[in-house]
Formats: structure tokens, C-alpha cells, sequence
């Protein structure tokens, strides 16, 4: 089998800055694949070899993740799929038009999610001739015929005045349509991924409309005292530790920087809201200066509100926001998650855990051949028994792994992971905020 060169490695790449969505240019292709008669497994002259090979190819990301795909993403040179990599992946089921003379279709890896073991989930990004590109979310059983796919992303600079994104929390798909036509307008669709791999709308139990959400944000922007245009939902979550509470997290473009510029900072504003009322009950602001809301050549990948519970006393408990950081090298990729914990007091909201990082990949790729390393280190946080200040301290587990990408004996292109080092840190409350202490 001929060797696949390792520039999927770029996958890890796959998303940044605010997509564009459902315009004049989409032309009602919002779900192709939903409109088209049932998929037929791939054509005899391509084998399940070429299938699974090209989706073990693709890097794997954790959830929660926000997929901003732009075209702002690509600007060096990317892999393009070949025509047997875009009919094992069955593309032109999904875009008819994708061979038609004048539609100059182009396909790139992006990435892949693991939802379950009785099906794949890939993310390709799909190039619609020069003005449009998007990320379509495609499930495949295991004998690799497609299931279901979204569109999550979407991109055009036709217009420039429609984006798409998504943010995905375990199988829970949050889309946001985007309208810059006039003044910026903001749809949001919730979608559930199946047992089965089936793509389904679903009613969010955040908040119960959209409609809802929008007035929410308002509010709190106008009680904050802040320039709409300058401010973005990041997202919401119904609290643990409070009945009738919502978490909501905003990011507002820090002053002297305009929205477009390619280096940036960001205010951060935690709020806890009263959805009845949208009163603002408890709130934590924060520069751009430390919060570590900066973008640059490592640019923000995504702001999400983390779906783990942390319960921290027999009457306290903490959420968490992570912070995704990537670059755009493929020769030298790097991406890493940092979590921030909070916690609800007397006075307002209080900062107990500042950007801990929690995952960290640095990578070096030779781009014409098969051979790549990573130094990877994941971070999982455990609640221990013991306290200190009246609050549990915290283990970090530490597994620090080196990864090998190089050919195997059948001439394919695989990773190989060896683990360097594994150890535990204690993080201990101070009184004011959790400290790490070595074993």
C-alpha cells in the first residue's frame, strides 16, 4: 500500500475564528445528505482498506471542542484529497455536484471524534469552489457507509456577511447561524448524536429558546454596561448549586483592538443569571492583562463552559471554563487546554483555579514523509478525600506520552504512543485560591 503522507497531522489545525453560514451563496444546501435518496456502500473498485486507513489517518480531539472553520485556516498549502480518499469517504453522496464541471469541489482532513466504538465520526472540510468552505460532521459504520452528517462550519467571502459554528460537549452539537447582513442576528440549533450514529434535533434544557437566550444576553450586557458589538456569548449552562440559575460566560474584544484584527485580547466576564428576570445575581470580570484571553500567532481555539460537576465540600461546588490555544504550523503544530475553576461566595464569584493546563501537545512533522513526533501531556483532575481551608484538594494525574508517527511494515502511516512518565500533584486551597504541592 502506498505510504499516506502525514499531512492529516494539519487536522489538528482544523478550526479557528468565527465561520459563516447559511447565505445566498449556500443556496438551500443546508442538509444535503437528508434530501438525497438512501447512501449505497462504496463503489467494488475501492476497498475497505482505503476507508480505514484514510479515517485512522485523522487526528483524533476531545470534547468539548468549537469548530470555527474560516478560510483564514488555510492560507499555506494543505492536503487535498485524492479521488479514491474522496470516494472511500463517499463525498460525492453527500455533494452531487462535487465532479460537475465549474464547481471546482475540494476536500482536506480535518479531524476525528470518538462518540462510540460501533461507529466513526470524521470531520472533513469541504472547499465549494473559491468563496465558500465548511466542515461537515460525517458518521460512518463501521464498514464505512455513512450514517448521517452535519454541516457545523461554514465560511464565504462572497458576501461576508454569514458564518456558521459549532460547539461540541460529549454527543451534543450546539450550532450557532450567524447574520451580519444588517446587524448581527444569531440562531442557535441543538442536535444530539444517536447511539446508532443518527444525527437528531433536540430541544436545549439550558435555556428553553433561543429567542430566550438572545434576551438573556442582552440584559446582561446592558447591566454589565458593556458595547453589544464588542461582546460575544461564549456559553451558557444551568447551574448545579443554585435553583432557577444560569452560568452564562462572555468574551468582550479588550480596548484598543477591532473585531477582524489578528491579534486580540479579550475581557472575560463570568456571570450566574435569574432566567426569569435575566437579573445578573453574582458576576466575575477580568482583563485580557491576566485572564490569558489573548490571541496571536497561538490563537484562541474555543471558550466553553466544562460539563464536569465539581464538588468541592458538602455545601460548596465549582464549574469550570477551559481555553483552547492552537497554532496553525503544520511543520510544527501545537495546540493545549487550560481550565479554570469557579466558585459562587458571599460577594459575588470568586476565582479558586487559574488556566491549570490540562492538556498540551507539541509536535514536529516532516511534510513529505511519514514521520512525526508529539510530546503529549494530558492532565486529568481528580477530587480527593482530604481538605485543606474547608475545601477537598485537588490530585492531578500526569501522563506525559511521546508519540511516534512512522511507517509499519504494510506501508502504513500509524502512531506508535510510549509513556515517559506518570505522577501525581496535589493542588491545595489556600483560602483563596487552589496551589500546587508536590508528593
Amino acid at each position: 500500500m502506498k505510504t499516506i503522507y502525514i499531512l492529516f497531522i494539519f487536522l489538528i489545525l482544523g478550526c479557528t475564528d468565527e465561520p459563516k453560514e447559511k447565505t445566498k451563496t449556500e443556496s438551500g444546501v443546508k442538509d444535503t445528505l437528508l434530501e438525497k435518496a438512501p447512501i449505497t456502500t462504496i463503489q467494488k473498485s475501492f476497498t475497505d482498506t482505503t476507508f480505514h486507513s484514510t479515517i485512522k489517518n485523522l487526528s483524533i480531539r476531545k470534547t468539548p471542542i468549537v469548530d470555527r472553520t474560516t478560510f483564514d485556516s488555510y492560507k499555506d498549502d494543505f492536503k487535498i484529497y485524492t479521488k479514491e480518499e474522496v470516494a472511500a469517504l463517499q463525498l460525492d453522496k453527500i455533494y452531487p455536484n462535487f465532479y460537475k464541471e465549474g464547481y471546482n469541489y475540494k476536500a482536506t482532513p480535518s479531524y476525528k471524534l470518538e462518540f462510540s466504538e460501533e461507529f466513526y465520526s470524521a470531520v472533513i472540510v469541504i472547499f465549494k469552489g473559491e468563496n465558500e468552505m465548511e466542515s461537515q460532521l460525517i458518521n460512518y459504520d463501521t464498514d464505512g457507509n455513512i450514517i448521517d452528517a452535519k454541516v457545523i462550519a461554514y465560511d464565504e467571502t462572497a458576501e461576508g456577511a454569514f458564518q456558521r459554528k459549532s460547539k461540541i460537549e460529549n454527543n451534543i452539537i450546539t450550532i450557532t447561524y450567524i447574520d451580519w447582513m444588517d446587524e448581527k442576528k444569531e440562531t442557535i440549533e441543538v442536535f444530539e448524536i444517536t447511539k446508532n450514529g443518527n444525527i437528531k434535533p433536540v430541544v436545549t434544557n439550558s435555556i428553553n429558546t433561543t429567542s430566550q437566550e438572545s434576551e438573556l444576553f442582552e440584559k446582561v450586557v446592558q447591566q454589565l454596561e458593556l458595547e453589544k458589538p464588542r461582546v460575544h456569548l461564549e456559553g451558557t449552562k444551568i447551574s448545579s448549586v443554585g435553583i432557577n440559575e444560569i452560568i452564562m460566560v462572555l468574551s468582550e474584544l479588550a480596548e484598543g483592538y477591532d473585531d477582524g484584527d489578528e491579534v486580540y485580547g479579550l475581557n472575560s466576564h463570568i456571570v450566574i443569571v435569574n432566567p426569569k428576570n435575566g437579573k445578573v445575581i453574582k458576576k466575575f470580570s477580568e482583563s485580557s492583562k491576566t485572564n490569558g484571553w489573548f490571541s496571536d500567532a497561538v490563537f484562541i481555539d474555543g471558550i466553553s463552559i466544562d460539563t464536569t460537576h465539581y464538588k468541592l465540600s458538602e455545601s460548596k461546588s465549582a464549574f469550570g471554563v477551559l481555553l483552547k490555544h492552537r497554532t496553525q504550523s503544520q511543520p510544527n503544530p501545537y495546540n493545549t487546554s487550560t481550565l479554570s475553576l469557579f466558585m459562587k461566595d458571599d460577594f459575588g464569584i470568586q476565582k479558586i483555579l487559574d488556566n491549570y493546563t490540562i492538556y498540551e501537545s507539541i509536535g514536529e512533522v516532516n511534510l513529505n514523509a511519514c514521520h512525526a513526533e508529539f510530546s503529549i501531556i494530558d492532565n486529568s483532575l481528580v477530587v480527593d478525600n482530604a481538605k485543606t481551608n474547608e475545601l477537598f484538594d485537588l490530585v492531578i494525574k500526569t501522563k506525559n506520552t511521546q508519540r511516534i508517527f512512522a511507517e509499519d511494515k504494510n506501508g502504513e502511516c500509524n502512531p506508535n504512543d510510549s509513556i515517559l512518565s506518570q505522577k501525581d500533584v496535589v493542588l491545595k486551597f489556600d483560602g483563596k485560591i487552589y496551589k500546587e504541592i508536590k508528593k
